[in-house]
């Protein structure tokens, strides 16, 4: 669990994982990254409170988010890790023993995963994620999204050690870290909904409430991320890499259409048509259409 400014939200957060009913032991690690609220004095209460339960992080100054989050991972000693942002909770009393017992009876997967009830603040609205969500996905299923919300994941740890140096400049960190556990074996699906996702204002990576620029900075990050995970996994997945990286510069051109910036649109086009051939007819009528009389390269119309 890593946490910043989560006061409001950190006591349910903990009891989550507090009420976990297992055959086997557990431990709750929490990485505190020196918040401005009272998130840390709470999380203290409860490492005094139970500790052999909780194990906390506190380092002396911000490290953010990424470095926060994999040296949490790398505290974690035990066989599977289970993932709880400081905002969110489970629900399920057995959710732990649920999920360890899937992997346990099935040694070819490496993550499972379930429903969350996904609550918009502070309006209130509600929805559940992954509807129709197949009970079994592949590597190449979160190269087109990641449909893994971050309370709901269980996964074998040690898949990757050391984690790679590139996660640390990620925006985000759940996705890159799904898809390199994807590389060592199958995902599953639970269809139950075990745990809520916040999403607020305050939450680290929340589009729905972010700022323009914040979005485009996350779009390029992820782009270098994704590049560097191709490199990490020898290109096995290239074109399938290739075409969610097409995706974020298509994402970055519809702000850019947005903002009324045609040269950034043009640029950021190109450099999808680049990632991702089979969106020619798409890129050449961009060319066309925010540059009038401009010369699309020749190796692109052939069409």
């Amino acid at each position: 669990m890593i946490a910043y400014n989560h006061a409001d939200f950190i006591v349910q957060a903990i009891e989550g994982v507090l009420m976990q009913k297992t055959d086997f032991p557990f431990e709750l690690i929490i990485g505190e990254d020196c918040s401005t609220d009272a998130t840390r004095s709470i999380i203290k209460k409860y490492g005094e409170t139970f500790p052999e339960k909780i194990r906390l992080l506190l380092p002396d100054t911000n490290v953010g988010m990424m470095k926060n989050f994999l040296q949490t991972l790398d505290a974690c000693k035990g066989e599977f890790i289970a993932l709880c942002e400081g905002d969110d909770y489970w629900t399920d009393e057995l959710k732990l023993q649920k999920q360890v017992d899937f992997l346990d009876q099935n040694p070819d997967f490496s993550i499972s995963f379930h429903r969350a009830r996904i609550v918009m603040e502070p309006s209130g609205n509600e929805e559940t994620s992954n509807l129709d969500q197949p009970p079994v996905s592949t590597i190449k299923d979160l190269f087109r999204e990641n449909f893994i919300f971050t309370a709901t994941c269980l996964f074998r740890n040690h898949l990757v050690a050391p984690y790679p140096a590139f996660l640390l400049k990620a925006a985000i960190g759940d996705w890159p870290l799904h898809i390199l556990n994807a590389h060592k074996g199958k995902i599953g699906f639970l269809p139950e909904v075990m745990a809520t996702y916040r999403v607020h204002s305050g939450g680290a990576i929340s589009t729905a409430y972010a700022s323009t620029a914040k979005v485009k900075t996350m779009l390029t990050k992820n782009v270098a991320t994704f590049q560097a995970l191709d490199a990490f996994l020898n290109y096995s997945y290239h074109k399938n890499i290739q075409q969610t990286i097409s995706g974020f510069y298509l994402h970055l051109v519809k702000i850019n259409l947005q903002e009324k910036n045609k040269k950034e649109a043009v640029q950021n086009s190109y450099k999808a048509l680049q990632a991702n051939s089979s969106i020619k007819r798409w890129a050449v009528w961009l060319f066309l259409t925010l540059v009038p009389g401009s010369r699309v390269p020749q190796k692109f119309l052939k069409i």
